[in-house]
């Protein structure tokens, strides 16, 4: 009877997550741009100006990147190597933007002896590089 009861809550938690409805966001902090890559697949390129630069990008695989593809039910990290660590999973692509599980853990137990843990599911749209989107409206001079 436990193991019924522990399989029914996670399937209702994965069912409430992926069921809800995403919070809109225009880009990710740390991630410089966002491209939709085929029906199911993002690209996403490490910020290294501005705000988030800081933060370290980890693949799939776990190795550091500067960029990388991510397929559905595959996530992506960012870090600041102490502290601060998000996870983004990439649930779907939907109606031209990609939907994805963002979990967010602050570990201060160095500060406060706490661990503190938050979950959503987002929508992003593509978006480009501050400095592509840039060079892209120059007019000629």
């Amino acid at each position: 009877m436990r193991v019924i009861h522990c399989t029914t809550l996670i399937l209702v938690g994965l069912v409430l997550i992926a069921g809800c409805r995403p919070e809109q966001r225009a880009d990710i902090l740390g991630i410089d741009s966002l491209a939709l890559d085929d029906e199911d697949a993002i690209v996403v390129t490490d910020r290294t100006n501005g705000p988030g630069a800081g933060l370290v990008l980890r693949g799939p695989d776990g190795e550091t990147a500067l960029q990388v593809r991510i397929e559905a039910g595959k996530s992506f990290q960012l870090s600041d190597g102490r502290h601060a660590s998000d996870t983004y999973k990439l649930l779907r692509i939907e109606n031209g933007q990609a939907i994805i599980e963002h979990k967010s853990v602050f570990n201060a137990k160095s500060i406060d002896g706490s661990v503190k843990s938050e979950r959503s599911v987002i929508a992003v749209r593509p978006y480009p590089t501050p400095q592509a989107d840039k060079a892209s409206n120059k007019t000629p001079g």
